[in-house]
């Protein structure tokens, strides 16, 4: 068995930039459902202490999670060069990262001690607060790459008229419902909800207890705001159930990094079939931006080059 690396020992170059293995090993917390919930669809594999090191037809659920983790952790290193080569950020290895942490940690825990305010927790996770700076980048990193595109009305009207027809026989929510929980029993509690709600168009039931959170949102993308509250894994299967529900039926139960479970039940379907241009003409344009820039970044990443410290990973390849 390979002996486990520090968080600072380096997993992997991406055009000399390193990644260190507590960046991966941080992706691989936040994956570790998605990689659960694909053996468990695929080959009907269920939860044992000994999951990570079974094999299913070849593929092993510990060696596929190190694996996406990497693969996350190349965009994310792509998408943080770019951004230090505009002058967004100044450092982005992973030692510089945890000391900003543990810091800005110390002077919250001071301030409160103090009797100071604040505004979130009194300390930060380290992955909420990596969550926190990512998603803040990546909005900063966009905005500035896309402020000088253009697009001419030719341009925004064909691509409305694609992706009116391409949604007017299942239109995006736009109103949920979303329950969640935490703690002990909080799957077994929302699969219990989840069923009663079958049942029940308002959730009453479920939204009566002290313990269980119940929220109305307007999905239309992820935000910042919606990231910062739920994180960044919560807040895309927020996102992705509310694309595929028909109004009153609800998503199977997901997890989310912070330990939360939930599930959505849609609302409100909106219809834009019948809309017209000039009301989405700046919704069309912000998504050209949007897929012109994430084009470029899957551009770069496939062009770099990447070397794997495989004595490094193997130390990884654990559930």
């Amino acid at each position: 068995m390979a002996a486990p690396f520090s968080d600072t020992a380096i997993a992997a170059f991406i055009d000399n930039e390193p990644i260190a293995a507590g960046e991966v090993r941080m992706q691989m917390r936040r994956l570790r459902a998605q990689v659960f919930d694909y053996f468990s669809r695929t080959y009907g594999a269920k939860d044992s202490p000994d999951f990570g090191n079974l094999r299913f037809l070849g593929e092993s659920p510990a060696i596929v999670l190190r694996d996406r983790a990497l693969d996350s952790c190349v965009r994310i290193k792509t998408e943080q060069m770019i951004a230090r080569n505009e002058r967004l950020v100044d450092k982005i290895d992973f030692v510089s990262f945890v000391r900003e942490f543990q810091l800005v940690n110390k002077q919250r825990f001071q301030t409160v001690m103090q009797g100071g305010i604040i505004y979130g927790p009194v300390t930060y996770h380290i992955d909420s607060y990596f969550d926190y700076l990512y998603s803040n980048m990546m909005i900063d990193l966009q905005k500035k790459l896309t402020a000088a595109m253009s697009f001419d009305d030719a341009v925004l009207r064909r691509e409305f008229g694609a992706y009116r027809a391409s949604v007017s026989d299942k239109p995006l929510p736009r109103e949920v419902l979303f329950v969640f929980s935490r703690g002990a029993n909080a799957r077994a509690a929302m699969e219990s909800l989840r069923a009663a709600c079958a049942n029940d168009t308002s959730c009453d039931a479920a939204c009566s207890s002290k313990d269980i959170s119940c929220e109305k949102l307007r999905l239309e993308r992820i935000t910042r705001e919606l990231i910062g509250t739920y994180g960044r894994t919560m807040a895309g299967m927020l996102l992705d159930s509310a694309r595929i529900l028909a109004v009153g039926k609800e998503s199977p139960v997901f997890e989310g990094e912070r330990g939360e479970f939930g599930f959505v039940k849609c609302l409100r379907i909106g219809d834009i079939s019948g809309a017209a241009f000039p009301e989405y003409r700046e919704k069309i344009r912000e998504y050209l931006k949007n897929i012109t820039f994430r084009s470029a970044i899957e551009e770069r990443c496939a062009k770099a080059a990447i070397r794997k410290n495989r004595q490094v990973l193997d130390g990884l390849a654990v559930w």
